[in-house]
Parts: C-alpha cells; structure tokens; sequence
C-alpha cells in the first residue's frame, strides 16, 4: 500500500511540475508581448524587453513565442527590431540561431524573418 501511495505522489508532483512549467513558459510569453506592446520609451523597458526576448528565443517557451505572433506582423516587426540590436555582449547569437533551425517547419515564415535580424546583429558586432 505503501508503494502504491507512493507511486501515485510521485506521479501526481510530475504532472503539478509539467503543468508549471507550461504556465510558466507562457507566463514569460505574455509579460514579453505586453513588453512589445508597451510603447513608452524609457531605456529600463527597453533593457527588459530586450533581455526578456532573448530569454524566451533560448528556452523552451519559443513555440509558444512563436505561436502567439504567428498572425500578428506588427508583433514580429518589433521583435525582429529587438533581435537587431541585442542590449548585452553576453548572448550567444550564434546558438540562438541553432535553436532557431531546429523549430518545426510550420513557423518557417517567422523563423526566416527573425534568422535575418540575428544576422544583421551577428554583422553590427563582427
């Protein structure tokens, strides 16, 4: 019995983590697109906004990212303008761009467009 009601805890922890870490991934999304959307113009937010993309494009809210501006081009034209001019030294363009190749081909439109603006930053910064 003992067993069973561990197995049934263990499984239950596993399922509470998966949902949190969706939620969280798409909590991270929705601060990002309410960041883009946000049209004051004060360096903080700007830094924020920025650091926050990055952080999305990295991990593995990134379909998520992608399925939320999927029909929104105002939205990709902002990040693809983010992604331009990343605000740190520290990001690693080149992997972000590895990451991106490994999307799946239904977003290839918006990858193709964000590729364009890593490489423009990848050429600023050479």
């Amino acid at each position: 019995m003992k067993t069973f009601f561990f197995i049934k805890v263990f499984f239950g922890l596993t399922i509470i983590n998966s949902l949190f870490a969706q939620s969280n991934s798409h909590c991270k999304v929705v601060q990002l697109v309410e960041a883009m959307l946000n049209n004051e113009n004060n360096v903080e937010l700007s830094e924020y906004r920025n650091e926050l993309l990055f952080d999305v494009i990295g991990s593995d809210c990134l379909i998520t990212l992608l399925k939320t501006i999927s029909n929104d081009t105002i939205l990709q034209n902002k990040i693809c303008s983010e992604l331009e001019n990343p605000v740190s030294d520290d990001i690693n363009l080149q992997q972000l761009l590895d990451r991106l190749s490994s999307v799946p081909s239904e977003y290839v439109i918006i990858i193709g467009k964000m590729e364009k603006s890593i490489k423009i930053a990848i050429n600023k910064y050479r």
